[in-house]
């Protein structure tokens, strides 16, 4: 999470995360949607048709039309799997009727359906699909995830490999993808080249817990055990219960002599384990399949969205994002899209809901707690967010954010500039950044220390020469020296 922030003279100073800008081409937005490969899966194996579709229809006529979806919603009541999984396939199929009148023009709807075929209709028609738009588009990285994720189903490792490497290529600040490629080539034994994509996994997306397990996997087989310790340790922080986790780290803590710290890890390990077993809730039950496919009928359901999201139809989009909610009470990309789509509407009120729910379901990740803060701060409700900013330096000491949000809370009005100063210092020695300098600066301009606001603000241009903000409050600060010097030289 960057730490670029303004000067805190508003209550806005902390909602610049929360803003939501334009759409941007699906093309480049549909990431992370290879868990509709997820779950039960409906059809064990199959043989991948040559050539394409001769027509955009999906089969050969129109079986569905907008709004279909709706007449056709499963009842989240139904616990019986005979008709309830059914159900979920009935209206997630239903849902290509949203999408069938753009196929002639818009590449990124035959992509999106042939998510949902894959999931809940017939693979083979999928593929087809996801080729027809590399003839359309040739450089689409989520059509690359798609067919490596489809080729790795059927045990064509290298073949998969080619796909993800390509995706790789094509979108390098996708951290979803470099987790693909990342985790089949461990399970391959591939682990040099998997450490390099595993640390730009946990590079891009730090708060990973997958991706720092498997990137200590790859280090334990490669002997770097040192490495790997750490890097179990950042998964721990995010999951202190993690029993994959936990027993790695008395395996390896014992390999590097560390007895004491392994019998610890042990002991956790077995604990969790224990609980496991007296919990019937996480037993693998007939329930799984319902759970399974109403998953993928809401990551459809939050695809179909986004497409209509990235054509500025948000009504649209928005009854999509809110029947992934409903349909799927652990749906994280829904509710970051609703809670984006509050505050594009500035219902900053109706956007505590999703926020408290993302904090709820990913209780570890700093972003929830620092969004909450700031739509706290949109409210007014200043007091309550300072206590969820000292909330996320708790969760995460080592990180900037928090740090920035108190210097800013209290600066905001006067409330406590000395607090604000020590925060703002914090914040560097977390992490120095230009913008965490020219945050120290500006306060400590505030406070009248001149001297060492000069200096942060010195470093906050050599870190960013180019950010007139940052040389004009530069300029600004030698210019006060230089008067405060005239005043002391001036004979009274």
């Amino acid at each position: 999470m960057g730490t670029s922030h303004g000067v805190a003279s508003s209550p806005g100073v902390a909602t610049d995360r929360l803003s939501c800008q334009r759409q941007k081409p699906l093309i480049r937005r549909l990431s992370g949607l290879r868990f509709l490969f997820t779950g039960l899966l409906l059809v064990a194996g199959f043989t991948i048709a040559a050539g394409v579709l001769s027509s955009f229809s999906l089969r050969g006529k129109t079986l569905f039309r907008p709004g279909d979806w709706k007449t056709r919603q499963a009842s989240l009541e139904d616990t019986n799997p005979v008709t309830a999984v059914p159900a979920a396939r009935g209206e997630a199929l239903a849902l290509i009727g949203e999408l069938e009148g753009y196929f002639s023009d818009e590449p990124e709807a035959l992509f999106v359906c042939g998510l949902i075929e894959s999931r809940f209709g017939d693979r083979v028609r999928a593929v087809q699909l996801w080729r027809r738009v590399l003839q359309l588009v040739p450089e689409y990285p989520d059509v690359y995830v798609a067919l490596g994720e489809e080729a790795r189903l059927r045990g064509r490792t290298e073949e998969a490999l080619k796909y993800f490497r390509k995706a790789a290529e094509l979108a390098p600040e996708r951290a979803d993808v470099f987790l693909s490629l990342g985790r089949l080539l461990v399970d391959e034994g591939k682990n040099a080249e998997a450490i390099t994509a595993l640390s730009q996994h946990v590079f891009l997306s730090p708060f990973s817990l997958e991706g720092w397990y498997r990137l200590a996997l790859a280090l334990q087989a490669e002997g770097r055990l040192g490495e790997a310790k750490a890097a179990l340790l950042e998964a721990w922080r995010l999951d202190p219960t993690h029993r994959a986790v936990l027993f790695s780290l008395g395996e390896v803590c014992d390999k590097l002599g560390e007895r004491g710290e392994a019998a610890k890890f042990r002991r956790e390990f077995a604990a969790q384990e224990a609980a496991l077993r007296l919990d019937p809730e996480q037993r693998k039950s007939w329930y799984d399949d319902i759970r399974a496919a109403r998953e993928a009928l809401a990551a459809a359901h939050v695809a179909v969205g986004h497409f209509f999201a990235a054509r500025d139809d948000l009504a649209r989009a928005e009854e999509h994002w809110l029947r992934a909610a409903e349909v799927d009470s652990a749906n994280v990309p829904a509710r970051m899209a609703l809670l984006e789509r509050c505050a594009q509407r500035s219902a900053w009120s109706e956007a505590l809901r999703w926020v408290t729910d993302l904090e709820m379901l990913q209780p570890r990740h700093i972003e929830w707690p620092l969004r909450h803060a700031a739509i706290l701060v949109q409210l007014g409700r200043i007091e309550e967010a300072e206590q969820l900013f000292r909330k996320v330096t708790e969760l995460a000491p080592h990180r900037p954010e928090g740090f920035v949000g108190l210097a800013q809370l209290a600066i905001f009005r006067h409330r406590d500039p000395a607090g604000a100063r020590e925060h703002a210092r914090r914040a560097v020695a977390c992490e120095p950044s230009a913008a965490n300098y020219h945050l120290l600066a500006t306060i400590c301009e505030r406070l009248g220390s001149l001297e060492e606001a000069i200096t942060a603000a010195t470093r906050a241009v050599e870190l960013q020469p180019s950010n007139p903000d940052y040389r004009m409050a530069l300029d600004r600060l030698h210019e006060k020296w230089r008067e405060a010097q005239s005043a002391k030289e001036e004979p009274k």
